[in-house]
């Protein structure tokens, strides 16, 4: 009789429209992400799924995690910014308690300068902070991109200041291109629009090989700066619902998500849009939300140090 009471319970999932929570602005990579992934995880479930942007002030991990954890609420958020702001803020969401269901896209980290301004490549921030304090623009100083902008010129002994308050990674793109701040660290995904218009410069990849899309862009090693900094990596996506949702739901977003990322014209899209494919499967994602915990836990101290 359990055993029927689960199946009857399972098969009514979904049972209507479901809402995928984004914790950013529109424009950003965490809005592409779950843009991306959308159409083809409604197309494997059979209902629709409406994006929702839950940018700051307000936090969209803590909305979506008071969220009722039926399946009809999810999201798609970026492990490392769940990590950093519970590891930075006083939050009341617990991310490792979340039901991370699958990673699906990442998209490494690029520091963009003002096309048209005085930082052409990576040596002249050097330059221009000999004059003056380099203008970090940033939605948070505690995103992974911008600690990995900060350990870059903490390594040149370039100076810096940080213009924050944006919500999201567009915001920071477009007060870029105003000429408002010398440089932004944040993923080629969310810097993509802006380069490909001309408007935005990448001057430095946060990863160990060079970018088919960004052929002429530095490396950390080909900067002359040092692998070893604490520079965290690629920014991975991934699909999650609140904590407490069953095995069975999770089950059955498992299997759609892996439709999704499995659909030719998803991963179309994604590379279309800067990313490429990352897969952690169920079995393994929550060792990588932990692993993640662990990363900015270890580099906390030295981050909170610089930027007080």
């Amino acid at each position: 009789m359990m055993a029927q009471t689960a199946a009857m319970s399972q098969a009514k999932y979904p049972s209507g429209p479901i809402e995928l929570i984004v914790a950013f602005a529109p424009g950003g990579a965490s809005d592409s992400a779950a843009r991306s992934l959308a159409p083809y995880l409604s197309k494997y479930l059979g209902v629709p799924i409406t994006v929702k942007n839950v940018p700051p002030p307000r936090t969209g991990e803590d909305v979506f995690s008071r969220s009722k954890p039926d399946g009809h609420t999810i999201g798609v958020m970026a492990g490392s910014a769940v990590a950093s702001d519970e590891t930075f803020f006083k939050v009341r969401f617990r991310g490792r308690e979340f039901a991370w269901i699958a990673t699906n896209a990442a998209s490494p980290g690029v520091i963009f300068a003002n096309a048209k301004g005085p930082i052409q490549k990576f040596d002249d921030l050097a330059k221009v902070a000999a004059q003056r304090p380099i203008k970090i623009g940033a939605f948070s100083k505690y995103s992974s991109t911008t600690i990995a902008t900060m350990i870059a010129l903490e390594e040149k002994k370039v100076r810096y200041a940080f213009v924050t308050g944006f919500k999201g990674a567009a915001p920071a793109m477009t007060s870029l291109i105003r000429g408002e701040t010398d440089i932004v660290g944040t993923t080629l995904t969310s810097g993509s629009a802006f380069y490909k218009s001309g408007d935005a410069r990448p001057i430095l990849l946060f990863d160990s090989e060079r970018n088919s899309q960004l052929p002429d862009t530095p490396t950390i090693e080909q900067a002359g700066l040092s692998a070893s900094s604490g520079y965290l990596g690629s920014v991975v996506f991934a699909l999650v619902a609140p904590p407490g949702t069953s095995k069975e739901v999770r089950d059955i977003l498992g299997a759609a998500h892996k439709k999704a990322i499995d659909d030719p014209m998803y991963r179309a899209q994604i590379e279309k849009v800067g990313f490429t494919l990352s897969y952690v499967p169920p079995d393994k994602v929550q060792q990588w939300i932990n692993n993640l915990y662990q990363e900015f836990e270890k580099i906390k101290p030295s981050v909170e140090a610089e930027t007080k």
